[in-house]
């Protein structure tokens, strides 16, 4: 019986080595989390136009609608911009 548990024994030591001669892989799984947006929203710009008086000169006005529209524009594209940032894949 000495020797069967000694056998035993034995194989089990050759076994544990056998494992530790092998190193461990280490897997790296990449999983995307969703997370909230954290852009700040752009601050809308004043209108000209809607401070002129009813009875502004024409040119005045269309100065005024010429520049908002410039505004507008800038306005509108800081928006895009903040909505490609949130929307990204992450």
């Amino acid at each position: 019986m000495r020797t069967a548990s000694k056998s035993a024994l034995l194989v089990l030591a050759l076994a544990a080595s056998g494992c530790s001669s092998h190193p461990a892989r280490i897997n790296e799984i990449e999983v995307p989390i969703p997370v909230r947006c954290k852009v700040a929203y752009p601050v809308k710009p004043a209108s000209c136009f809607e401070a002129l008086p009813a009875n502004a000169p024409v040119f005045e006005s269309v100065k005024c609608l010429l520049v908002d529209r410039e505004n507008s524009l800038a306005y509108e594209g800081e928006l895009l911009a903040a909505l490609k940032a949130c929307a990204e894949p992450l």
